[in-house]
């Protein structure tokens, strides 16, 4: 072999001119730019670590002429593999405890192909050391921070090395101890892994490692418990249980074992941080996924894990708050409302009818052996276990023994001679945790959608792990939901898009909010109020606010059913299109109410060495508390409600300068707020003092959450035969129109086709034309026609007869063309007039594109897909067109 060149700080000038390429892609979400720029004096600053390098920098990299010597596309020759090369690169360039330099190098050796051309190309599952495949792990992890598409590169070339790699990657801590930053990589991976099970090849690989054999670490309570509900699986089980190797079974109990064991620690260095979060973004992924779901859960459930992490230390310290709202994720998955067997949505009414009976139960386990000690219990209703306060009474008289035998004998803890994976800490705060846990009453689903507010406050606002910044690349983890190829239910899918879409438009709001207050330039007054020295066309001070009503909930409800307040401003400072703005607000509009407490004197100056960042912290503005409202009646000095009509039909405007807007505000954050004021804290609603307003293209953001809400909050109407494909299951084939039970078989084409010679061309390779009354060519009448598909007819009455609901498409290969009926007929006469005449369509469509209309007249999921300028658009409208003729009693105006 050659010897290797060195990792030199610069490479020489003859090997710049080729080689490796040039960075031509962009962050994840394109939105970040190389951190290169000028300073005022003139000195260039150097692209951080994370940042996009510009060409500059590649071909002035030290790695620069390794690549173009062993791997770089373009060179007339390359030296042969060398694993010395991946040693090397791995000890200088990928390890080591600082993760954004890693990333950086990763960038580096990303643009010159080091995956696909170096180590993938020269892997060895076999033989590859554990720096090799490690190296692999980082890359694929760059390129799915990059968003760029990874597993081709495995399936174009040596597919046969995919298992037994995956086999290394799971393997790999027991083939040396592991530092921080290469558990890291592994979690990361395997987080990538598992959310493109939609590879055939990822998903053999990967889904071995958490299914049935897994099992055998839980306690043998949990197990029976387990095969009682699904028995099913017990069958199964007989048969693998001896077949499975340890490495298959082993992974995650000891992964969830390494995590506990950071818990334990009363503080955590930051690389120990990095670590248990992304642990906690891979089990957030595995319970919010039916695949994997089924298989996980139990582990979860028997080893406590939601208590094990409310009793640690690092949950609870300050640094904890991320940790805290994973952890909120893990609870809302763990205990959702879902048949983990079945995949069916359990209803809340089967829920509650559930809890019952386990109440029931332990209403006679505790008369039967716990009568002294627990005769609240005993002779209580099922609402006296429905706080966590009531709980805990029962518990009181026992002691520590006592209440680990209730434990057992409820099914909730196993006995000690029958451990699961990990050992139970034996004390009665943990036991009693426990027991509050499993029994303790959690709100609906209904009631959790009813409580989420819809206008951002300010503790959402700028919560960095909820709403990141706009340069975000994917090196931190984030308490968001994700949008995967497949959802446990219709209100899962719901909810990660209500959150999501509420946390984006946060985003914007954001924005605004701090330049509009920055513009205002807040500062205290000698009497200690705040003033605004500036001014902003989008804002403008507070005169008077208050609320004005409060309507009593609803029946199940806690919040109001509505509050409404007066919020009075001065119009005065603003003038000709600024002024037009204001005063065009309207019913329906969104407004801010913000509460600033300015931090500097009229007199003072912001220091200059701050950064425009620093400028726009929301401490440094002086932002306290932020609520959203929507405008309901608009009202002018005269308290004139202004847009009302007059009797001469003219419109009443605005007289002076004073507003008053009667506004709603938001029910659910109105209640939240209430109840800190009953905790001590602030009546945020008497500290109102500045009015905000938005473009309104942009701040239509409410119309959809309250859309998305209510679909929550009610039954979901959706179609069975879309059910399963809408949520990532079964094969999506059998949503179109050909596959569902019962398709339309008698159908009315308005104007889709211009002749019969038309409609003959679109249909006679498929079918065998008739028409009514034996008519053929210039003889058929012009369109409109009425067409009888007969073999969908013939289909419909079989399902009729015996339910069967499967046909092959491919069954009438072969055999005669079925017959399709024309029936021409006419048109119902719009009026006496031309102009009473519709528009037609001129349009001769395909026969492509007249299987598209076909398809979205009848049942099933139509998906029109095509290059531009192929007639998506036409055929859309010609389908809403045909829609409205075949039924003409349900659209609009009907």
């Amino acid at each position: 072999h050659s010897p290797v060149p060195a990792l030199s700080k610069k490479m020489p000038a003859e090997e710049t001119k080729k080689g490796v390429k040039r960075p031509a892609k962009t962050t994840p979400n394109n939105k970040s730019k190389p951190k290169r720029s000028k300073t005022k004096k003139g000195k260039e600053k150097k692209s951080g670590p994370g940042s996009q390098p510009t060409v500059k920098d590649i071909l002035n990299d030290r790695l620069t002429p390794l690549a173009n010597a062993y791997w770089a596309l373009g060179q007339k020759s390359l030296r042969p593999y060398d694993a010395k090369v991946v040693e090397q690169i791995y000890k200088t360039e990928l390890s080591g405890s600082d993760l954004k330099k890693i990333n950086s190098r990763a960038v580096l050796l990303e643009f010159s192909s080091y995956l696909e051309n170096y180590l993938w190309k020269n892997l060895d599952p076999k033989t590859s050391t554990f720096s090799h495949i490690m190296s692999i792990v980082m890359m694929v992890n760059e390129k799915f921070r990059e968003n760029v598409p990874i597993w081709d590169v495995f399936h174009a070339r040596n597919e046969e090395h995919i298992v037994p790699f995956f086999a290394r990657v799971f393997g790999l801590g027991s083939e040396k101890e592991m530092t921080l930053v290469e558990k890291i990589s592994q979690v990361l991976f395997l987080i990538n892994c598992y959310s493109s099970l939609e590879d055939q090849k990822v998903r053999s690989c990967c889904m071995k490692y958490i299914s049935l054999p897994m099992w055998k670490h839980l306690s043998k309570t949990r197990l029976r418990e387990n095969f009682h509900r699904t028995p099913k699986l017990q069958a199964v089980w007989k048969v693998i249980e001896s077949k499975h190797t340890a490495a298959e079974s082993d992974f995650f109990p000891n992964l969830m074992k390494d995590f506990f064991s950071y818990l334990e620690k009363p503080k955590l260095v930051h690389l120990e941080l990095k670590y248990v979060l992304r642990c906690m973004e891979f089990f957030v992924d595995l319970l919010s996924r039916l695949p994997t779901r089924r298989f996980f859960r139990p582990l979860v459930v028997d080893c406590h894990f939601v208590v094990r992490c409310n009793l640690s230390n690092v949950f609870k310290s300050p640094k904890g708050k991320l940790l805290r709202q994973l952890l909120n994720m893990i609870i809302f998955y763990e205990a959702f409302n879902i048949d983990d067997s079945e995949g069916k949505a359990l209803t809340e009414k089967e829920i509650e009818v559930r809890r019952h009976e386990r109440i029931e139960r332990l209403q006679g386990m505790a008369f039967k052996f716990f009568r002294k000690e627990m005769s609240s219990l005993v002779l209580g209703s099922v609402s006296s276990m429905d706080t966590r306060e009531n709980i805990l009474k029962h518990l009181e008289k026992l002691s520590l023994p006592r209440l680990r035998e209730l434990c057992e004998r409820v099914g909730i803890l196993s006995s000690k001679d029958d451990t699961s994976f990990l050992e139970v800490p034996e004390n009665k705060k943990f036991l009693s945790e426990i027991f509050v846990t499993s029994f303790e009453k959690r709100r609906s689903q209904r009631q959790e959608v009813s409580a989420l507010p819809l206008y951002p406050s300010e503790e959402v606002l700028w919560d960095m792990n909820l709403v990141p910044e706009l340069n975000y690349q994917g090196d931190e983890v984030l308490a968001l939901p994700k949008l995967n190829l497949q959802f446990l239910t219709i209100y899962d899918y719901l909810l990660r898009n209500f959150n999501l879409f509420r946390l984006e438009s946060t985003y914007e709001i954001r924005e605004d909010l701090k330049n509009v207050v920055h513009r205002l330039k807040p500062r205290l007054a000698g009497n200690g109020e705040t003033v605004f020295t500036g001014w902003a066309k989008m804002a403008v001070p507070i005169k008077e606010f208050s609320i004005t009503k409060v309507q009593k909930p609803k029946i199940g409800e806690v919040k109001p059913a509505l509050v409404q307040a007066e919020v009075t401003v001065d119009l005065a400072p603003f003038q000709t299109y600024v002024r037009q703005d204001w005063e065009a607000i309207r019913e329906h509009d969104v407004l801010f109410l913000l509460s600033i407490e300015a931090k500097y004197g009229l007199e003072e100056k912001i220091a200059k060495k701050k950064s425009m960042k620093q400028r726009l912290d929301p401490k440094e503005l002086g932002i306290k508390y932020v609520r959203g409202c929507e405008v309901r009646i608009v009202l002018d000095e005269e308290k004139s409600m202004i847009g009302e009509r007059k009797k001469d039909g003219t419109l009443r405007e605005g007289v002076g300068d004073l507003r008053t807007y009667k506004v709603e505000m938001d029910t659910a954050q109105y209640q939240m707020d209430m109840t800190a004021v009953v905790d001590g804290k602030d009546d945020v609603n008497q500290t109102f003092n500045l009015l905000v307003k938005r473009k309104a293209k942009e701040n239509n953001f409410k119309a959809v959450l309250a859309t998305i809400r209510n679909l929550m909050a009610g039954q979901f109407v959706i179609p069975e035969w879309l059910h399963d494909v809408f949520l990532g299951y079964g094969d999506p084939g059998s949503a179109t129109y050909r596959s569902v039970a019962s398709p339309t078989w008698d159908l009315k084409f308005a104007d889709s086709f211009l002749s019969f010679k038309h409609l003959k061309s679109c249909f006679e390779h498929e079918y065998e034309v008739k028409v009514e009354g034996g008519a053929s060519g210039k003889d058929v009448a012009l369109p409109p026609y009425n067409l009888q598909f007969l073999d969908q007819k013939a289909r419909v009455e079989t399902v009729d007869q015996d339910g069967d609901t499967k046909m092959d498409v491919n069954s009438t290969k072969g055999k005669k063309k079925p017959v399709l009926k024309v029936i021409p007929y006419k048109f119902p006469e719009p009026g006496p007039y031309p102009e009473d005449q519709p528009k037609r369509n001129k349009i001769q469509f395909t026969g492509k594109q007249v299987e598209a209309v076909r398809s979205g007249l009848n049942h099933g999921l139509t998906m029109i897909v095509g290059p531009p300028g192929t007639g998506k658009t036409d055929v859309a409208v010609q389908i809403m067109a045909e829609l409205f003729h075949n039924n003409p009693n349900q659209n609009s105006s009907g």
